[in-house]
């Protein structure tokens, strides 16, 4: 329970927009609180609770498995807001015309969080948008490889995201006209 509190204050002093309404929320929680067991509850807090026995091999797998959640818990809220902070700087890189840095950036996403559907199909749309605006045909057949790989993990992530398969279609549909066109300038 205190690494929960740790977290949620954390969380609520960290971000700008929920300080004003969680904070708010935690104050008359508190002062309700405080006002019930001043007004209404007469027995003492002392009184209230008893100390329970617990052996000593049971309070250390206790606290070891709680440490592990914990710890567990760390890890992945890390991972996300690596990955997190990493799509911000591939958008922004995306914004910016900057085509490398955004490849570079939705990849680092993805190796953060690699079981999310979501990155993934970041990464292919901004690799698909990419190579929509690449005039060397190589590099946009490249970049449109890079988005049919990123769509496809996708798929294969959530199949149940319609919006997937139809942007998986999509690529597909261009890298058909894109080899159309390769063989036509061939002959």
């Amino acid at each position: 329970l205190v690494a929960l509190g740790i977290g949620t204050l954390g969380h609520v002093v960290s971000d700008a927009v929920t300080v004003p309404n969680e904070l708010f929320f935690f104050i008359i929680l508190g002062l309700s609180t405080a006002h019930y067991h001043i007004t209404v509850d007469s027995v003492p807090q002392s009184k209230q609770f008893r100390i329970i026995n617990v052996a000593r091999g049971r309070k250390l797998a206790f606290t070891l498995i709680v440490l592990g959640v914990w710890l567990m818990s760390a890890w992945f809220t890390y991972r996300q807001a690596a990955a997190d902070y990493r799509l911000k700087q591939a958008i922004r890189a995306r914004e910016q015309g900057q085509v490398q840095v955004m490849l570079a950036q939705y990849q680092a996403a993805t190796v953060f969080m690699p079981w999310m559907s979501e990155y993934w199909q970041e990464y292919g749309g901004g690799a698909y948008e990419a190579s929509l605006q690449e005039p060397s045909s190589e590099i946009a057949n490249d970049l449109l490889k890079t988005s049919l790989h990123a769509y496809e993990v996708a798929y294969a992530r959530r199949r149940s995201n319609p919006a997937i398969a139809r942007d998986l279609a999509r690529v597909y549909e261009r890298q058909v006209v894109f080899l159309d066109a390769e063989r036509l300038y061939a002959k």
